[in-house]
């Protein structure tokens, strides 16, 4: 039983404030892309659920989003003295950059959802998968569903909405991760000096405009980066536009920057270009659900 789980790039990130319970309001436009890592649930020896991935010194206990997944579905489901599924491991080809705001644990999370839901026949719909998956974190439901969507709240109320016309993406990851909880504290502090215009692209998303969503991608986290990052995110951003770049981004918390491209044939020339230069980098296009 294998399930790929697409990375998602965020078109346009805000934040809007901290809540009474610690967590932030954030408004955010995110787009399923079609790359992603490959998730496998194979029969495995002893007892629990274990994650198994080429990358070693990712969790392979609770602590792995996957994992948490599979318990919470098994617990949802009524199954957890199910000896067959008990003993399974849960093996992860990993192609999206860990740490990068691509969403890759989320990604695994969801697709180890909807391999167990498959498993039981169809026990959830994709709807009501979305919604059991918030506890797993804020971009797990949209993971679930993929394509495009408006997430607001803490990030897990979703208001579907049309995918990104044709186009090419290009992915670079400049050599840093990103971590949340200090960006989230330097919002804090005050130190946005910006706002995306997410109504706009929104629109612009609706009308099928590239350009227009290519003009407001946009990323509050940015403003919040220490200067080496800083400068790593506006380096790859800048390649990307004189590549060819309709406009160009940094996704999520960071690092990963992406660019838009009006074709496949151009995003493809500036992927060329920098894997020439040896620069990590990634070419897809958008994904729509399903």
């Amino acid at each position: 039983m294998t399930e790929h789980g697409f990375a998602k790039i965020n078109l346009c990130m805000d934040v809007l404030g901290r809540r009474e319970d610690g967590y932030h309001d954030v408004r955010t436009v995110m787009q399923s892309v079609a790359f992603g890592d490959s998730v496998t649930i194979k029969r495995g020896s002893g007892r629990g659920v274990k994650f198994l991935s080429d990358i070693e010194y990712l969790p392979s206990d609770d602590r792995n989003n996957a994992v948490r997944a599979a318990k919470l579905f098994l617990n949802l489901t009524n199954h957890t003295d199910d000896a067959e599924l008990l003993r399974f491991n849960i093996s992860c080809v990993k192609r999206i950059p860990v740490c990068g705001g691509l969403g890759g644990s989320s990604a695994d999370a969801a697709a180890v959802l909807k391999l167990l839901n498959r498993r039981y026949g169809e026990v959830f719909t994709l709807e009501e998968l979305s919604e059991i998956s918030a506890t797993l974190g804020a971009d797990v439901p949209f993971c679930v569903v993929g394509g495009a969507a408006l997430a607001e709240g803490i990030g897990s109320e979703l208001s579907l909405l049309p995918p990104l016309p044709r186009c090419g993406i290009v992915i670079i990851k400049p050599e840093f991760s990103g971590i949340t909880s200090d960006l989230f504290a330097a919002i804090d502090n005050g130190k946005i000096r910006a706002h995306p215009d997410t109504d706009g692209l929104v629109a612009a998303l609706i009308e099928g405009d590239l350009q227009g969503v290519a003009r407001r991608v946009f990323n509050v986290f940015e403003s919040v980066l220490t200067a080496p990052q800083a400068r790593l995110v506006n380096d790859a951003k800048g390649r990307l536009l004189d590549l060819g770049a309709l406009g160009s981004s940094m996704s999520g918390s960071g690092s990963a920057v992406f660019g838009l491209f009006g074709d496949l044939r151009t995003a493809k020339s500036a992927y060329l270009n920098l894997r020439e230069e040896n620069i990590e980098c990634y070419l897809t296009i958008p994904r729509n659900r399903g």
